[in-house]
């Protein structure tokens, strides 16, 4: 799935705004490029 990077995290190297590719993890979380980030902090699109 696509999401957006929409709140910033002190520990992501994201740029706001940009579109990522990840997929569902589980509650709460998504995987991206093999890493673990919280789905608060993105929005899906």
């Amino acid at each position: 799935m696509d999401v957006i990077y929409v709140k910033w995290h002190n520990n992501y190297d994201f740029i706001l705004g940009e579109m990522y590719k990840a997929q569902q993890y589980k509650e709460g979380w998504l995987l991206i490029d093999g890493q673990l980030y919280r789905e608060e902090c993105f929005k899906k699109s």
